[in-house]
């Protein structure tokens, strides 16, 4: 055989093999032919796949249930009422359509259709996929195997053995395919809120992701309290469908509804659906919907029985849904604190880089972390109750005049576009007397309209007009003073220690106390610091019976410090006193652990 006689044969050959290929490419294979035949839905035109399931009619004991796939490819219910559907029951009856497989086949004449429950059918259902011809599945009774039922697709002599779970999910009630939640919002979408009940009417308004009241009053809003109200309103079930919203709402007390909730978007992604609102009407019928209410939704145009917890919108008064905290301030804007007390001279502190200085009474310096904790804590007090409206008005009696005032302000040493040269206010505090409940009034200004409130009284132990407690923390400056004498006294005894050759040792007698206790009490002395500065001395703080006195000595001939510690105080402190310094400071108990170490 010459080459082109070969090349000839293979040229042909090649041809055939894609001929065969192009011809057969359409085809299933043996086991996809055998699974064809054993699928009970047809496949599509020309034995192609089919299209997937986006129409179902359904005639069964409760009439006819027509559901269908949306544009937005989500179910609804179009009769026997138009409704969202549960996107759960729906796919799972598609599913099991889509993918049932027949146990068996046979054929059937008329006369054999009766026993087979399928003349007339208990349920028929009629599946759209795409553009192609409906089909038609009629469902009798179950089989004597348990778990199997009988069926028959329109036009097929054959009566075929299909998963009777089609049937059971075919006979479902027009409620069971219909949306069991509420609301389909999703609370972070949610930018303005409307309550009207009993109480009147609020407003909430979501303002760069914080909520903020516009009613009753303007003030800020918790936003835990109403994102945890929110979640439990669109997180809401219901408990029995009632009916169309165009119906008999007399009887549901939905014709003059209780209270009404508002919900709108600020971007919503259904254009026609830019709020929802819900309508609250009578209780539920115990005998059909125990511990539940009538509420009317507007998105969907239905009436429903939910439970008594979204109620709960008609029990919120403004106060409920109010940030508790007395106000709001950045630290990083305050440059100048004044405090006035009733018959003192004012104190004035002001910023300095990073930072304070006392400007009056006298120049002095002050510890920059009790200006930051003041700034920090004073905001973050706790509110008990807001005032509003005459009982505002009649709580400032109250206040005039104050028993303190505080004014957080900003400075600016020069005129800028944004403000001019001075101070410029951005919050003033009018404290009133505590009441005998333990209790106070205080007045906010300079956040939008006044604000009334009653906090704790022991709001005032974190503003004090006393200049000593503005002192440096650090009682020895930055740097550490030398001991080389300390002598403790205590109720049992007095230890008397002095450093030699670069050692501790107690004088006049032999100590168990190891050098290395002593020179932790000699350093902690030489680094002395204040938890906080309290003011002047009072009897409360047993500084006339102290419970220890620490004597320290830097050298030979220099003055000795003398420290007295007085009663712990309920918080877990020690009131203190340093020679040389007027007022007292408190302790921390771990120093005054290591302080007495030193007299047992």
């Amino acid at each position: 055989m010459n080459g082109k006689v070969t090349l000839a044969l293979i040229a042909a050959a090649t041809l055939a093999v894609a001929y065969l290929v192009w011809f057969d490419r359409d085809r299933p294979g043996t086991q996809t032919a055998a699974l064809a035949q054993r699928t009970l839905l047809p496949p599509g035109r020309g034995g192609r796949a089919a299209a997937p399931i986006d129409r179902l009619e359904i005639v069964g004991p409760d009439g006819r249930i027509e559901l269908a796939m949306g544009p937005n490819r989500e179910w609804q219910v179009l009769a026997p009422m138009a409704d969202r559907a549960d996107l759960g029951a729906v796919r799972e009856l598609v599913e099991a359509l889509e993918t049932a497989l027949k146990f068996d086949t046979m054929p059937a004449g008329p006369a054999d259709l009766e026993k087979f429950g399928l003349r007339p059918p208990t349920v028929s259902v009629r599946i759209h996929r795409g553009g192609e011809d409906p089909i038609e599945l009629l469902l009798g009774v179950p089989t004597a195997v348990e778990g199997r039922g009988y069926a028959k697709l329109a036009g097929s002599p054959d009566v075929v053995v299909v998963p009777d779970e089609i049937r059971q999910m075919a006979r479902r009630s027009p409620d069971d395919f219909r949306d069991g939640q509420l609301l389909k919002v999703r609370p972070v979408d949610v930018s303005r809120i409307t309550i009207r009940n009993a109480s009147g009417t609020i407003e909430l308004q979501r303002e760069r992701g914080r909520w903020e009241m516009i009613q009753p009053v303007a003030a800020r809003a918790d936003d835990k309290a109403v994102n945890d109200w929110l979640d439990r309103l669109c997180a809401s079930g219901i408990r029995q469908f009632v009916g169309p919203d165009l119906g008999n709402l007399i009887s549901y007390g939905l014709a003059a509804p209780r209270g009404l909730v508002r919900l709108e978007f600020e971007s919503p992604t259904d254009a026609s659906v830019p709020a929802v609102e819900i309508s609250f009407g009578n209780r539920a019928d115990p005998r059909y919907a125990p511990d539940s209410v009538y509420v009317r939704a507007s998105e969907r145009r239905l009436v429903a029985a939910v439970p008594l917890t979204i109620e709960e919108a008609l029990l919120l008064d403004a106060d409920a849904l109010r940030e508790r905290t007395l106000f709001l301030l950045n630290p990083d804007l305050v440059d100048r604190v004044r405090i006035q007390a009733a018959g003192r001279e004012e104190l004035v502190l002001a910023r300095r880089g990073d930072d304070w200085t006392m400007l009056k009474p006298v120049p002095a310096e002050v510890e920059a972390t009790e200006v930051m904790r003041l700034l920090k804590r004073l905001p973050e007090i706790r509110v008990r109750e807001f005032f509003t409206a005459d009982a505002a008005t009649a709580a400032t009696a109250e206040l005039d005049p104050p028993r303190l005032r505080v004014t957080f302000a900003s400075f600016s040493s020069e005129n800028t576009p944004e403000s001019t040269a001075g101070e410029t206010p951005i919050a003033t505090l009018s404290f009133g007397a505590p009441r005998p409940d333990g209790s106070l009034l205080v007045r906010v200004e300079g956040q939008g309209g006044p604000v009334v409130a009653r906090v704790d009284a022991d709001v005032l132990s974190v503003v004090s007009p006393d200049p000593i407690a503005w002192r440096p923390l650090r009682l020895f400056g930055e740097t550490p003073v030398s001991i080389e004498a300390l002598t403790v006294e205590a109720a049992g005894g007095s230890r008397e220690f002095r450093r030699e050759g670069g050692s501790w040792r107690r004088l006049e007698a032999e100590s168990a106390i190891a050098p290395t206790a002593i020179a932790s009490a000699a350093a902690l002395i030489s680094r002395l610091r204040a938890v906080r500065w309290v003011g002047p001395a009072v009897a409360a703080h047993g500084l006339d019976a102290p419970t220890l006195m620490v004597r320290a000595r830097a050298e030979a001939g220099s003055e000795a410090m003398e420290l007295r510690v007085g009663r712990r105080t309920p918080e877990g402190l020690w009131p203190a006193t340093l020679n040389g310094r007027t007022g007292v400071f408190l302790l921390s108990d771990p120093d005054y652990q290591i302080l007495t170490a030193l007299t047992q």
